[in-house]
């Protein structure tokens, strides 16, 4: 018959004081008195039949019996933390940490998200900002770069989904009022900057053929969110990448001319995990059949699009 084991309260509790040397900082650490502790180690020495601290005055000592009785519990307490903090693994396909910008969820990403959970019912998504401080890092990430950032090798290993391929998009109340019936017609309306591509309206100009390529917009934001909230408003003409340019169109902008310009970098998605988890890379080939669809539904561009193979 096996002997019963000590009280775990009691190991615990001998463990704190063979560490603290000290009964008033062990009662301090489990938040009990100092006299429940003195008693537990009464009760364990009584139980194991051996003094285990040397008491002197206020002070703590183990003796040689009690340091090896401390030395001989340690690998078992490890083992015992480690299956009290025992959690079963999630299955696989039960989470999944996205992180990206928030123009692409909002434009792109969510209006399809339900055919990827359709596809994998037991998903749980957890969409996240890029750079956003969380307890875990992402399994997908979805960013943007520029052609300098490439060459620098940043983002090696990942696909490139598109390039950015800008068109105009307006309130249909400014074609309208500008009578806009083709491309140079523009120049006469408000236009709105992106600031990271603060050419992008004279290079779209030129690509369209209107001999006026330094017309820049009136005013200048920061955010791409922000120039559509400022087109929705009435506020001036904006460029839109291509890759969300039907769900712009479906919330009540219009294009006036179908007419795309290529500028530099573009939308990229990586597997931070290597090897990645099933889910994760049913995931990134989820996205990159939806954004070739994206593409091909587009025809003014459909045979640019470029893909970077994934590294092994």
């Amino acid at each position: 018959m096996q002997p019963r084991l000590p009280s775990l309260r009691s190991i615990e509790t001998f463990i704190a004081a063979a560490e603290t040397t000290s009964f008033r900082l062990a009662a301090l650490r489990l938040n009990v008195t100092v006299s429940a502790v003195s008693h537990r180690i009464s009760a364990l020495e009584a139980e194991v039949g051996m003094e285990l601290f040397h008491r002197e005055g206020r002070g703590l000592k183990l003796t040689r019996d009690g340091k090896a009785y401390y030395e001989r519990l340690l690998p078992g307490l490890d083992a015992l933390r480690q299956a009290v903090n025992f959690r079963p693994a999630l299955d696989d396909d039960s989470t999944l940490k996205v992180a990206t910008f928030p123009l692409f969820f909002a434009h792109w990403l969510a209006p399809r998200l339900k055919s990827f959970i359709t596809q994998h019912p037991k998903a749980r998504i957890e969409v996240g900002t890029i750079g956003a401080q969380n307890d875990s890092p992402p399994d997908v990430i979805i960013g943007t770069a520029t052609e300098a950032r490439i060459k620098t090798k940043i983002l090696e290993g990942c696909h490139k989904l598109i390039d950015w391929d800008i068109t105009p998009v307006c309130h249909p109340d400014l074609i309208k009022h500008y009578e806009i019936e083709e491309p140079a017609d523009l120049v006469r309306a408000p236009l709105i900057d992106y600031a990271s591509v603060i050419d992008a309206w004279p290079r779209w100009f030129e690509h369209a053929g209107v001999p006026i390529h330094d017309h820049k917009g009136f005013i200048v934001l920061d955010s791409l969110a922000l120039q559509y909230d400022a087109a929705y408003l009435g506020m001036g003409v904006g460029l839109s990448a291509s890759c969300w340019i039907d769900d712009l169109l479906n919330r009540g902008l219009v294009q006036p001319f179908p007419i795309y310009c290529k500028l530099s970098g573009g939308a990229y998605i990586g597997v931070v995990e290597k090897p990645p988890r099933p889910i994760a890379n049913a995931f990134r080939s989820w996205v990159i059949d939806e954004m070739r669809a994206t593409v091909e539904a587009a025809s003014t561009f459909a045979d640019d699009i470029s893909l970077v193979p994934v590294t092994p």
